[in-house]
């Protein structure tokens, strides 16, 4: 994902506009480690349900290639629910 694409999706999420973030996200196909930690930071975790289409590709990344202690806790969060979103627990 480029800087420039990585600097919009966190302007859609500082606008509040978390499906668009989700979405704009979801079609980059290039998610590299810079991407998901900045993706997580602004994701809102009570809202996981909006990224079950991406269910997929998250669970295929583990949360202990992330950058740092905050980034690995949340995205292992995202994944668990997405997990019991998805019945798998």
């Amino acid at each position: 994902m480029t800087w420039d694409n990585k600097v919009k999706m966190v302007m859609l999420f500082n606008q509040g506009r978390l499906q668009e973030a989700i979405d704009f996200f979801a079609a980059e196909s290039d998610w590299d480690t810079q991407a998901c930690d900045m993706f997580i930071t602004g994701m809102d975790l009570t809202k996981c349900e909006l990224c079950k289409p991406l269910d997929e590709r998250i669970q295929k990344i583990e949360a202990a290639t992330m950058p740092d202690f905050r980034t690995q806790m949340r995205w292992g969060v995202l994944q668990v629910e997405l997990d019991e979103l998805m019945g798998r627990k």
